[in-house]
């Protein structure tokens, strides 16, 4: 479970400074290992717009509340993952910036396209990151039609059954799911 206190400390930043905190990724999803780390997200004012600490046990990234916002406007899927976070992930919560959001479909279906495939990009370098670039980038998608169809994320698990699958393979993994990844691009853009 994740120290808030322990967050804190580590950053070194003034608790009245600290607006939000949120945790996202392997321990949301639920796809977490026995070594997983924690990530956080802080936002806070800040005399650097973004920062990151890694622990080892937790991986923090510190945000200013303007980079978020604008992160935010620009329907960064990483950021809507914190703030349409289950209430257990979202660890504290001065901005409310879920009633501040804003959906512009049009653009979020091309940003949502674009961050899927950076993610699929990134993944050629080596087998464990291949298998984390597919799920990443399903992942990405799902979260993304789930938002246009939603208006916000609502299962953080959806997208687990590429992950159990992904353990499981070997070789060129990105034939196998290019169709897939594809197909569902097509189904965002059809969103009306």
């Amino acid at each position: 479970m994740v120290d808030i206190k322990e967050v804190i400390d580590l950053i070194n930043i003034h608790p009245l400074k600290i607006k939000n905190i949120y945790l996202y990724g392997s321990r949301v999803y639920e796809t977490q290992h026995s070594n997983s780390d924690y990530n956080i997200l802080v936002v806070a004012n800040y005399m650097t717009e973004k920062f990151e600490i890694n622990t080892g046990k937790y991986n923090i990234q510190i945000h200013t509340p303007q980079k978020f916002r604008r992160d935010l406007d620009a329907h960064d899927i990483f950021n809507l993952e914190c703030i349409f976070a289950p209430e257990n992930a979202r660890l504290q919560e001065k901005i409310n910036y879920k009633k501040k959001f804003k959906l512009n479909k049009n653009k979020f279906k091309k940003t949502i396209i674009a961050q899927a495939n950076t993610a699929w990009i990134n993944g050629q370098n080596n087998e464990l990151m291949a298998k984390k670039a597919i799920f990443n980038t399903i992942k990405t998608l799902h979260f993304g039609k789930q938002v246009l169809l939603n208006g916000e994320i609502k299962d953080y698990t959806e997208a687990n059954y590429i992950w159990n699958e992904l353990k499981k393979c070997k070789g060129d993994i990105f034939l196998k799911y290019i169709k897939l990844k594809n197909d569902m691009e097509q189904e965002i853009l059809k969103i009306k």
